[in-house]
């Protein structure tokens, strides 16, 4: 054993014994004596003796003492036992000089001179100009590193006599330190960028004008050639660090995504203005300087970027910008850390692509026997979807609205694609009986309509593939865009692979019958029909397929001539929230007649209802259940009311086709209806329905986005498709 004391380490007298202090907390230690004992002891305690050696020199009754006190302060955490670090070469003038930095790893991990080394002799390329670049290199040779290259670029000046000062400021502590400058780039020939960061374990860039295309070229190359990749952007008086980019094996930052998934993530969240400049990834050298930036807060956030690399490699400390960006607000200084998942929509480290016919059934099936997900575990996993500058959804909460009969939440959602307006903001809300039942709700119609739009090209097929021209007319189904069965697939249509049910077969469908791929189409409704979220495979379909049954409901109602009778609901037996909802309804004095209109969907295989409050029509709703359809009705009609009584339209639901007062029936029934409690046992039936009626269900996961899918994997659009000839195309 080689004991040292840890460098932050410090110790003081008692009356009862010795009281010892470092940064992982605190020993009080009793015994006369041991305070003095540790004053003799501190000089061999460097790691440069054995305890042996360290026993053998004091009095023989003191031995066994001196040999329990080492190994009791080992335990604890304030002596290291040096036998098991790496060897290293570092001299003595280097130790001394970056004792600070070698004591800072000691606190974290074992063999910290010899990390510190291997942190020392990385080769590093600073790139960028400005103040920030400046700060940078300072930043780099006060950290230690003995050989740095510098890159500077066109678009800031940069005193290039300070960073000479800089160095031989530094020399004068550490001779072999040296700063190579290399040769302006021609940033357009991507063969002389990517043999330029050839020879570098790690590349940072940093400039005080936002380059991002520079970045997202740099962040490539990096993903591309293994090789860490650290970045600082400065827009206006905002600065965001990282994240911190390093594809090698076995490193968590491989699966977390990169820079250009963060500022895909970051973007989607900005305001229009801001983000239409940006969305291009294109550098912007003539961008005014922002006022903000000045010497100090230009060393802030070098120095806050070059730690993370210090960290990294030395593997010492919690990395700041892995998996997230850091923002530093240059007025105050203060800084907040932002988790971002990876972005579908990312050229650089999500190569999607299409799937094939057989591991598109193989991901179905596993879909369709998977795990009911428990409203708990869906709260908690979609907790990672959110963030106010990163995430797929920005916010989540009741925003001042009125929380009684009903609570009422909202969730803000990023633009799910790139080409999206976000000159409104996109905003779901739900209702429950309490915060977790509207949150969930809300988090639910959040990921429906996130999912809706989340369209990467790059996960469809196009007509003319090699996978898909040439095979057996009975391999798979086609479909025009009018869901049509086809012959013969479209060589200038891009297709998405799609579960025919009830026949279980794989089948194509054009990607424009399954999301909108314009700025106008996604203006039009939020979810569109079909779209539909579950705790299971099943009741995502069910619910997409109730979906279709009230868009067939009110276009039926136009041809209607007899009317539908009253439902005595009172007489029904409701569940116990229904019969809160219809009780909260009474004390607000809104009247409300429920029709039965199920005989429109007599072959939809679905009970039908229409709520009214006197002349106006507030909703329907279908289900294959009644009693699940009228509390979902009256619950919408009680947030309904709450939103009028309030004058808080933002929740008011939306108009629908009016049930017209001659279809109003005075007739007053109570039928017995059936009873029906598993989704498994309605989704046979709903298709059986679909099938009579000569129309199939087409099933597409809504999966693209990776993160949305691993917290709720069962989101589908179902399409319908018409009657076939045969079964081929």
């Amino acid at each position: 054993m080689r004991p040292r004391m840890r460098g932050d380490v410090f110790y003081f007298p008692t009356p009862e014994g010795v009281y010892l202090r470092n940064n992982q907390g605190a020993f009080h230690l009793k015994g006369k004596g041991l305070a003095r004992l540790l004053d003799l002891l501190s000089p061999y305690l460097d790691g440069r003796y054995t305890l042996e050696e360290i026993t053998q020199q004091a009095p023989e009754e003191q031995r066994a003492l001196i040999s329990k006190l080492i190994e009791m302060l080992t335990a604890r955490g304030f002596i290291r036992d040096l036998t098991p670090d790496h060897p290293h070469q570092l001299s003595v003038r280097e130790q001394e000089t970056y004792a600070a930095e070698i004591a800072f790893i000691e606190a974290f991990q074992d063999s910290s001179a010899w990390r510190f080394e291997r942190y020392r002799q990385s080769r590093v390329l600073l790139i960028g100009s400005g103040l920030t670049l400046q700060a940078l290199v300072q930043a780099a040779l006060h950290s230690g590193l003995a050989d740095i290259s510098v890159l500077i670029t066109s678009e800031c000046s940069l005193d290039r006599q300070r960073l000479q000062e800089y160095l031989a400021l530094r020399r004068t502590r550490d001779p072999l330190q040296k700063l190579h400058m290399l040769e302006p780039l021609n940033w357009d020939d991507e063969q002389a960028v990517a043999r330029a960061l050839a020879p570098f374990e790690a590349v940072l860039h940093l400039s005080d004008r936002p380059m991002l295309r520079r970045s997202a070229l740099l962040n490539r190359f990096c993903y591309q050639q293994g090789k860490l990749f650290l970045g600082a952007t400065i827009l206006d008086t905002q600065a965001w660090l990282g994240p911190l980019v390093s594809p090698a094996p076995g490193r968590q930052e491989a699966s977390r995504g990169c820079w250009e998934c963060a500022w895909l993530r970051l973007l989607a969240n900005l305001p229009s203005e801001m983000a239409t400049t940006l969305y291009d990834f294109a550098d912007h050298p003539e961008a005014p300087l922002s006022y903000a930036l000045a010497g100090p807060t230009a060393a802030v956030v070098a120095n806050t970027l070059n730690f993370e690399l210090f960290k990294y490699i030395t593997e010492a400390g919690p990395l700041e910008t892995s998996g997230h960006l850091v923002f530093i607000d240059l007025e105050t200084l203060q800084s907040q850390r932002h988790p971002f998942n990876a972005s579908a929509h990312c050229h650089c480290c999500r190569q999607a692509g299409p799937l094939t016919a057989s591991h598109f059934r193989d991901l179905v099936r596993e879909r369709s026997t998977g795990p009911v997900l428990s409203l708990e575990e869906f709260s908690r996993k979609a907790a990672h979807l959110f963030d106010p500058r990163l995430g797929l959804f920005s916010a989540l909460d009741e925003h001042n609205y009125t929380q009684i009969p009903l609570n009422i939440a909202r969730v803000d959602l990023a633009r799910p694609a790139p080409y999206l307006s976000r000159a409104e903001t996109w905003r779901v809300f739900g209702a429950g009986s309490d915060f977790g039942a509207a949150r969930r709700a809300a988090t639910l119609r959040a990921c429906e309509g996130y999912a809706a739009w989340c369209y990467d090209p790059r996960r469809s097929l196009s007509g003319s593939a090699p996978e898909i021209v040439g095979r057996a007319p009975e391999s798979f189904t086609c479909y025009t865009r009018s869901l049509e069965p086809s012959t013969s697939l479209d060589p200038e249509e891009d297709y998405l692979w799609a579960w025919e049910l009830p026949d279980e077969q794989v089948a194509l469908v054009p990607a424009a019958a399954i999301f909108p791929l314009s700025a106008e189409e996604g203006r039009l409704q939020l979810p569109p029909i079909g779209v539909a979220a579950g705790m299971s495979w099943s009741e995502a379909l069910c619910r997409a397929l109730f979906t279709h049954g009230r868009a067939a409901l009110e276009q039926r109602l136009a041809q209607s001539r007899e009317p539908f009778p009253q439902v005595e609901i009172g007489a029904l037996a409701l569940s116990e929230a229904a019969q809160r909802y219809r009780h909260l309804l009474a004390l607000q004095e809104v009247a409300i007649t429920v029709y039965d209109l199920s005989a429109l969907l007599s072959d939809w295989g679905l009970l039908a209802f229409a709520f009214c409050c006197h002349e106006e029509t507030w909703t329907y709703t279908c289900h294959v259940q009644a009693q699940a359809a009228i509390e979902e009705g009256l619950q919408l009609c009680l947030q309904h009311a709450q939103a009028l009584r309030n004058s808080e339209s933002d929740y008011a639901l939306s108009p629908v086709t009016p049930l017209p007062s001659a279809l109003r029936g005075e007739t007053l029934i109570a039928p017995l209806y059936p009873s029906v409690e598993v989704w498994e046992q309605m989704l046979p039936a709903l298709l059986a329905a679909l099938q009579s009626q000569g129309r199939r269900a087409l099933v597409v996961p809504l999966d693209h986005d990776a993160a949305l899918s691993e917290a709720l994997p069962y989101i589908v659009r179902i399409v319908l498709g018409k009657r076939r000839a045969d079964d081929g195309c």
